[in-house]
């Protein structure tokens, strides 16, 4: 009788034999569940270290507060809206961008040389685009919507320069302490207008919204002693600081380093991946039901709109979660647009100043302080239940839209 190794080794020997396939096909499987149970480990003990750390300093204070040079009492709220902002836009923009594109390319096939060139030429562009580092897309980012490749220096004199070429929903004003550090402010024409001289007469306004007329003390001259006169009393030597109050319809030209700027920079990064997946999943649907709407009379855009694209929704919807999942968590490129992450206001429009949570955890991680780590690990927590929220919004509209294809 032979042994176990000479069968072993006899089957071995034999490369078409069937227990060399079968040897095979156990020894792929076991590596397989190796490297996934590895894979599942390395996650475990990351996300141990990170509850572990973080969950103690979750609280109603640290997302309500703003950062402060104190790990105690540091929060997150300016960059979790910042996050919420940024992402939400980007979404909004890329994928209508995103699916139209896939359209394009899959569904509505050119018939002239040109227009077949330029569908080349696209998804050229778009297979390289997809390996494209991000910090690269932070400083394309940098060139063309914050700065908008130096169109401010181009068309504005040099007393304008750093300041908008066009705005919407803005108004200045210079504002002035009286005598009883009341705040009076006095509206001006723009951001690069003459600071206002203080003069009797002028009309500004107070904290309340009500119209009243400065009267200005003189050197010399003595400190009116009625309260109604203090509270619109200023010193002839009172300088005012200029103020810049935005609606939430504000736009402006350049962006500059604004929400929107960093929405379309992450539009720049995800775009490819949302493209990609939307053209694949629009090569799953059967070709018989293109036909069958063809064949009823159905215009090709019917057809799209009709059966196509409802057909496809859930594979778009796989890939705008991988791609979204990437625009959250992504930091170089918003490193480049935003610059700082000191900031103590969460955003009130597009135009507005901004910073997101990845940008703040890795300010937060690379400092020396302990507690500043162990807040990183709470910041890091409230992005992932972020990131779940943002994932289990695509997956509803997927489970919605997926039916069987009868």
């Amino acid at each position: 009788m032979k042994s176990l190794g000479n069968v072993l080794t006899e089957a071995f020997q034999k490369p078409n034999s069937i227990p060399r396939r079968m040897a095979k096909a156990v020894a792929f499987n076991w590596v397989c569940r190796i490297t996934a149970l590895c894979s599942v480990l390395v996650l475990g003990v990351l996300l141990y270290t990170v509850l572990s750390k973080g969950l103690s300093h979750l609280s109603w204070s640290f997302l309500t507060s703003s950062p402060h040079p104190d790990p105690n009492r540091a929060g997150i709220w300016p960059a979790l809206m910042g996050t919420f902002w940024t992402c939400a836009a980007c979404g909004i923009l890329t994928l209508p961008i995103g699916i139209g594109t896939a359209i394009f390319l899959e569904e509505l096939r050119p018939r002239n040389r040109l227009m077949r060139w330029l569908h080349s030429l696209v998804q050229l562009n778009i297979a390289n685009l997809a390996g494209v580092p991000s910090v690269v897309y932070g400083i394309v980012g940098m060139a063309a919507f914050v700065s908008m490749f130096g169109l401010m220096e181009r068309t504005v004199t040099e007393k304008q320069a750093n300041h908008s070429i066009f705005e919407v929903g803005s108004r200045y004003f210079d504002q002035f302490l009286t005598i009883d550090d009341a705040v009076l402010m006095v509206p001006v024409e723009s951001s690069f207008s003459e600071d206002t001289i203080p003069n009797d007469g002028i009309v500004a306004i107070d904290l309340n919204g009500k119209s009243v007329k400065m009267q200005v003390v003189a050197k010399g001259q003595p400190i009116p002693s009625s309260e109604n006169e203090k509270a619109v009393a200023v010193r002839w030597n009172e300088t005012p600081g200029r103020v810049h109050k935005q609606a939430w319809y504000h736009f402006s030209v350049p962006f500059g380093r604004s929400v929107l700027a960093g929405s379309l920079t992450l539009m720049l990064v995800i775009l490819p991946v949302v493209i990609i997946s939307s053209q694949e999943a629009f090569r799953s649907v059967p070709p018989s039901l293109r036909e069958a709407a063809l064949g009823m009379g159905a215009t090709p855009w019917q057809a799209v709109w009709n059966v196509t694209l409802p057909a496809a929704v859930p594979g778009i919807m796989t890939g705008s979660i991988l791609a979204m999942s990437r625009a959250v968590g992504e930091a170089a490129p918003i490193m480049m647009i935003s610059g700082v992450v000191f900031i103590t206001r969460a955003p009130s429009n597009l135009m507005s100043v901004f910073t997101v949570l990845s940008l703040q955890i890795y300010d937060w991680a690379g400092r020396h302080e302990a507690g500043f780590h162990a807040i990183s690990a709470a910041a890091i927590i409230v992005l992932l239940l972020l990131l779940l929220v943002f994932n289990s919004i695509a997956i509803v509209i997927r489970q919605k839209f997926s039916r069987p294809l009868s």
